[in-house]
């Protein structure tokens, strides 16, 4: 399980999803009002079945 606090980019996102974890939390903060960015990583994800929950 990841947990992301801080600053999140597309970069990041595929750092974290090439660790495979089961889950991935994150805080909504990180995303800076940026839903495109969230619902992208939400996708990438799902494809890599990858639990993932913005909190």
């Amino acid at each position: 399980m990841l947990f992301v606090l801080e600053g999140f980019t597309e970069a990041a996102g595929v750092e974290l999803l090439s660790l495979k974890p089961r889950e991935i939390v994150a805080l909504d903060s990180v995303f800076h009002g940026a839903d495109p960015l969230k619902t992208n990583f939400d996708l990438q994800c799902r494809d890599a079945g990858v639990k993932f929950t913005c909190v």
